[in-house]
């Protein structure tokens, strides 16, 4: 049952990304210009690079005092197909020294939509398939899960933009287990 029910999520997940349609105009051109590469967020053609939730943590380096440290870094890359319609992917590395120490290195690969309320706010939905595989004192361990994510977009300045929203993580290992929460993004484009 769960897995006709995860299949029917992403199958609706992907739908909607891929419904994404220009406007229609209302002369007899057909359809509105299509977005150029110099107009703002989402135009065919740019590479976004992106911080954000879907693997974990984004950024980070964090040291214990008299231990060791931790150092997490996930970028994400993501390319508009068409105005509005993205791909893209993460790859993510974590390592904590100390003890035994352990690596983890995240992939992961998503699928997006922009949607621009003026030149300074957007909404940019996410969603996409992951991986992670962690080695410590001889064991390792992987998952893999789904990663869901809606941020607000502001636009701080051209080609820079932070974002805050919902996320959900569902587990498609073990006991398919959920996270949700409030998540940020940081990114630009070009």
């Amino acid at each position: 049952m769960r897995t006709r029910t995860s299949a029917l999520v992403v199958a609706l997940a992907l739908t909607s990304l891929v419904a994404a349609r220009p406007a229609r105009a209302q002369n007899e051109a057909g359809f509105a210009p299509a977005a150029t590469s110099g107009s703002g967020f989402g135009a065919p053609g740019q590479i976004v690079l992106s911080m954000g939730p879907t693997t974990d943590e984004h950024l980070f380096f964090h040291k214990s005092t008299g231990g060791g440290w931790t150092l997490q870094l996930s970028p994400a890359l993501d390319y508009f197909l068409t105005s509005r319609v993205a791909v893209g992917g993460v790859l993510g590395y974590r390592h904590a020294s100390g003890g035994a120490g352990s690596d983890s290195v995240t992939l992961g690969a998503r699928a997006s939509t922009n949607f621009d309320f003026n030149d300074k706010f957007g909404v940019w939905p996410l969603g996409g398939l992951f991986f992670n595989h962690t080695s410590a004192d001889h064991t390792s361990s992987s998952n893999t899960w789904l990663g869901f994510y809606v941020p607000v977009l502001f636009h701080v300045a051209p080609h820079f933009f932070v974002g805050l929203g919902p996320s959900l993580e569902w587990n498609l290992q073990g006991k398919n287990d959920s996270v949700w929460g409030l998540d940020s993004v940081l990114g630009g484009w070009f």
